[in-house]
């Protein structure tokens, strides 16, 4: 598997526990280590952008009150 919001790429992406999909797109990155060097570059890039500590937990405190507004926290 992987992370839809970090790893924009659809080869990228798998079922989580799918072995031979998971082998697949490794053998396909050792093939190619300049697509391979860009991919990391682009999803450091997309991780460091999108899941700063702010960001974070501006997400978290939002669903927090969403739980609190519906009654599900006490």
């Amino acid at each position: 598997g992987g992370s839809p919001d970090v790893l924009p790429e659809p080869q990228d992406l798998f079922e989580a526990g799918d072995i031979s999909a998971a082998a697949a797109r490794i053998l396909a990155l050792v093939a190619d280590p300049v697509a391979a060097a860009a991919g990391a570059r682009l999803a450091r890039e997309r991780a460091f952008a999108r899941f700063t500590a702010d960001q974070t937990a501006t997400r978290w405190f939002a669903l927090y009150d969403a739980s609190r507004n519906r009654g599900d926290v006490h």
